[in-house]
């Protein structure tokens, strides 16, 4: 009787075991799901970027003389979200030329080279990207969406008329640098490409990212995290930079500053991987800017460095100090207003970008025809 007893315990412990585990698995797979949907959320929230309402050191269209630089608004569909583009220097046939932005980027970020670009002759198109200012999107997809969104927007240059006879060059910035290379996959009649400061790979990209915020922590929802973007991006996740370069056979320009430490020369960077660049027409650009500004002239790069100390010493005021840590966006945008104010922030000065750099570029372009 003691010998039964003893069986039908352990079999119920059993039991309980099996139930129990079943449980914490459960709880694992549905609530990593939960939990991971939540944060890629958050971490690709939609951006609905007020520049009005902000201080932004970039020069946007607000800065510029309109009237010399007038643009055309157009739409155009990357998937089932409908995007917004701007075309500026219409009548220019040096060549079209797309500039693509880096995360959560609108078309107004790059009116630096924009300006530049439309007085040497070239017809310029840039864009708000996926789930960004007026493009539409419930959020901005995540690290791959880049390579899809110059993907969809060079299918829809190449169905109209006007642009037909007109070279296509390629110009991205960081998200922009890796997507305007990873479109090369497509077959599209891209004649040059310039990737700035471009990762390589979306996946890595997003992977490295995430061990950086969470730690190994991280390794606990990688799975769930990994599901997410191949139900999001399918095939489209695998892509990477160097698989465009390589199968499109066209001239491609890296450039890649040396002291950036966002997407560093010798890890998750374009030109980390240019061992595997079997593309004979790849050329590489190290420069010894950051990531946001590996192409900035030495007087901007000069004037930054005086901006930023004037900004640390502004800071320290008392009464500054008090709006900056009340956590009230409106009160610290407006301090940061007040100072640029009081100093004359001189934003084409801040934005100039190099001289040889930008003839460098241009020139790519040129040969490239």
């Amino acid at each position: 009787m003691a010998t039964r007893t003893t069986s039908r315990r352990g079999r119920l412990v059993k039991r309980v075991a099996i139930i129990a585990a079943l449980v914490l698995v459960l709880l694992y797979v549905v609530g990593g799901f939960i939990l991971s949907n939540s944060i890629y959320s958050q971490i690709f929230a939609r951006n609905d970027i007020d520049r009005a309402s902000i201080f932004i050191p970039n020069l946007d269209y607000g800065d510029i003389n309109q009237k010399d630089y007038p643009r055309t608004e157009f739409r155009f569909s990357s998937g089932d979200v409908e995007l917004v583009g701007y075309e500026y220097g219409a009548g220019n046939t040096r060549g079209l030329v797309v500039i693509s932005s880096g995360s959560g980027g609108t078309g107004d970020d790059y009116m630096n080279f924009v300006t530049r670009f439309v007085d040497d002759g070239f017809l310029v198109i840039t864009y708000d990207m996926t789930g960004v200012a007026q493009s539409g999107g419930d959020s901005m997809g995540g690290v791959c969406q880049g390579a899809l969104d110059v993907d969809a927007l060079l299918s829809h240059i190449e169905r109209q008329p006007r642009y037909s006879d007109l070279p296509i060059y390629l110009i991205g910035h960081s998200w922009g640098g890796y997507g305007v290379c990873a479109a090369l996959v497509h077959p599209h009649r891209v004649k040059a490409v310039v990737s700035m400061a471009g990762y390589n790979s979306g996946n890595e990209m997003f992977t490295t990212q995430g061990i950086q915020m969470g730690g190994s922590g991280f390794y606990a929802l990688y799975p769930h995290f990994w599901i997410l973007q191949r139900m999001m991006f399918g095939s489209a996740m695998d892509v990477t930079a160097v698989d465009g370069i390589n199968a499109s056979g066209i001239p491609v320009l890296v450039m890649q500053g040396s002291n950036d430490e966002r997407i560093t020369a010798d890890v998750l960077s374009i030109y980390a991987y240019r061992g595997e660049i079997t593309n004979s027409k790849t050329e590489y650009l190290l420069t010894d800017g950051d990531h946001e500004w590996l192409y900035a002239s030495p007087a901007a790069q000069e004037y930054r460095e005086a901006t930023q100390e004037s900004w640390e010493e502004y800071s320290q005021r008392p009464d500054v100090q008090a709006e900056l840590a009340s956590g009230d966006t409106s009160r610290i945008q407006a301090a940061k207003r007040a100072w640029a104010d009081e100093i004359g922030f001189d934003k084409p000065l801040y934005n100039s970008i190099d001289e040889g750099i930008i003839q460098r570029i241009e020139s790519f372009f040129d040969n490239a025809s």
